[in-house]
Order: C-alpha cells, then structure tokens, then sequence
C-alpha cells in the first residue's frame, strides 16, 4: 500500500493544505482545486469584472496558486461564482413583472411588459420614455431592427430597434427577448414598436431574414422597407466567389460596381452604372435585378432612406458588455 498527498487550495488565505490519501494508486504533486472551492476564490473578481473569460482563468491560476485547470473547469468555476453572486438562472425570470413595473412606476411612459405560456416566461418588451420621446421629438425616422442569439442556459433572441441621435450617434429606442427568430416573435416586437411611435411614419432597414419580411411588410408597409446594404453587398460578395469571378482583382471591380448601382442617386446615373455592370458581366447584373433593388438602391428607393449598419454596430456592443 502507498500513501501520498493531495493538495487543495484554500479560498480564505489561498494556502495549499495537503490531505493524506490512502490507496493502492499513484498521485500527481501537481496542485488542485476541487468541489464550489475555484467559484468562491474568484466570486470577487467576476463580481468587479463579469468579463473575466475562461482562458484568463486558466492562466492566472496557474501563475498565482500552481494550479492547472481545463478550460472546462474554468468556465464551471466562473459559472458556480455567477450562481453565488446572482442566483439561480430561472429565479431571476420571477423577477420580471416586478422589475417592469418598478420601471414603468419610476419612469411615466415607459413601456415594459412581459408574457408568460404554460406559466413559463415568454416575451419582454422594453422601450423606457425617454428613448421613445427623444426619438419623436430629435431622431430621422430611420429604425434599424436586428437579433442577436443569448448565450446561458435558456438561450432565445435579443432583438433590437435602433435610431441614429441628432450627433449620429447610436439611439437605442427598444428592445425585445423571445424565443427565437421567427415570424410570431417579430410580429409581436414589431407591433409593439410601432405602438410607441405614435402613427409617425419611419422606414426600416433590416436583414432579408424571412420572417422580417413579412412582418414588416404587415405592419409598416412593403414601401418602408429598406433592406441593409451590408447585408446585400455580403450576398452579391458570395454569389461572385462562387458562379462567377476568380481573383481578388475581379471580384473588387464588381463589388466596385455593385456600390455605385446603390449609391446612384438619380435614375438616370442607376441606368448608366446598370449598363456598365451589364458590359462587366451580364450575370451579375441579372442577379441585382432579381434581388429588389427598389429596397437597397438609393435612387430606386420610394421613401427617403439613410444607409447604415445600425443594428450591426448596435448588436457588437452589446456583445462587448
């Protein structure tokens, strides 16, 4: 019979305190942490940085205590810290009428609400008044809509309408968390929205995801819809690769092409540039008037339209925080 040591890591003096093991096996001197002892020696760390990833984890471990872990074990860790600091996930959604009820009593005209099915949390939807009244009264009536997926353990969507601010800075006005991105979940943010702009028309500028089209359209009107350049110009970028044009060369011309297609401003100059695409390749040309120019094409456009990636740029910092 052999006997030897393991040690553990103490979370109130950091310590290694070894703890004999008896048994017919062979134990590594290597440091190590077992059990909800990793969460609660860094609970004040995630408390002061939430950002604190699992890699940094791994690293200052093994630089400050000798102790090696998998990213696994760091990410368990960060978790049960999270759980001590926070509580438990699904305790937070009873939460929910509370804190929009809280908000609409601290802030007059805000709109919060939330939903439940089967007696399970559903949908929330928060525009506070002062987002819908700076909108109204100082922002272009240019909404840009997008989702982006939720991390943690009940996953969903986070969609999100944007405006630009008189200084062309980003204007949250509302944001909503469902299930998923389908055509139910955006009608219902949709509807929602265009309830607090007060018959106010605006025009939307989105992705071509399936179930937006049709929501929008619903609501807002097909004439109303702007479809976002970037998008597009990543699709065209797609369809050149893969049908049509070989080498960095051509494939820059065309996308060359394909801006001055959107950005002719008049219909005149849209003709002169379609031509020229026709000249370059009569392909592509084909495939710009399949995709309804009359939603990203500045001059073919019905209502005034401002090009932007809004809800790109809105969705990055919000990944960020």
């Amino acid at each position: 019979m052999s006997r030897c040591a393991e040690t553990e890591v103490m979370p109130d003096d950091l310590s290694l305190c070894p703890q004999p093991i008896i048994g017919n096996v062979e134990c590594s001197s290597q440091p190590s942490m077992r059990g909800r002892r990793g969460g609660r020696v860094i609970e004040q760390v995630i408390m002061a940085t939430p950002q604190y990833l699992p890699r940094q984890i791994c690293k200052d471990f093994r630089s400050r205590y000798g102790v090696s872990l998998s990213y696994k074990q760091a990410w368990t860790y960060k978790e049960m810290a999270k759980e001590r600091i926070y509580g438990l996930p699904e305790n937070s959604y009873m939460l929910l009428p509370w804190l929009c009820q809280r908000l609409v009593d601290i802030n007059p005209g805000t709109i919060a609400e939330c939903s439940r099915q089967d007696g399970h949390f559903w949908q929330l939807f928060i525009a506070h008044s002062f987002s819908i009244q700076g909108f109204l009264m100082g922002c272009r009536p240019v909404i840009a809509i997008d989702s982006t997926h939720l991390s943690g353990p009940y996953r969903g969507s986070l969609f999100s309408a944007t405006a630009y601010d008189a200084d062309d800075d980003m204007f949250p006005i509302a944001f909503g968390v469902v299930s998923s991105e389908n055509y139910e979940d955006w009608l219902w943010f949709l509807q929602k929205l265009k309830d607090i702009l007060q018959d106010k028309e605006v025009v939307i500028i989105s992705d071509r995801h399936q179930a937006i089209l049709h929501s929008v359209s619903q609501l807002f009107g097909v004439e109303n819809h702007a479809y976002c350049y970037r998008h597009v110009k990543e699709n065209f970028s797609s369809y050149v690769t893969k049908h049509s044009m070989k080498g960095k060369k051509c494939k820059m011309d065309a996308l060359l092409l394909l801006d001055n297609v959107a950005y002719a401003r008049l219909d005149d100059d849209y003709v002169v540039v379609m031509e020229k695409l026709k000249t370059y390749n009569s392909d592509l040309a084909k495939w710009v008037e399949e995709n309804s120019p009359q939603h990203w094409a500045m001059s073919k456009f019905a209502k005034k339209r401002w090009d932007n990636s809004l809800g790109l740029c809105w969705n990055k910092s919000l990944e960020r925080s």
